[in-house]
């Protein structure tokens, strides 16, 4: 996999985020115990940099603050 970059900014290329993405979802949907795969409708209700936006940025956030409070 190319480690190219957006010519106009220092991010991933859009196909690598996309990968990325569908990796993620792929792993998370084979789980049959996932939120997703018993609670359909659910929706992460977490802290968001972006106010009804959850992204993977939040989660990483999130879990950062769990593992630092863990220690």
């Amino acid at each position: 996999m190319s480690s190219r970059r957006s010519a106009s900014r220092n991010t991933p290329h859009p196909k690598a985020r996309w990968l990325v993405g569908e990796v993620l979802v792929g792993i998370v949907d084979a789980d049959g115990e996932s939120y997703r795969a018993v609670e359909r409708g659910w929706r992460p209700t977490l802290p968001t940099a972006q106010a009804g936006r959850f992204g993977l940025a939040d989660l990483l956030a999130v879990s950062a603050e769990v593992a630092d409070a863990a220690a």
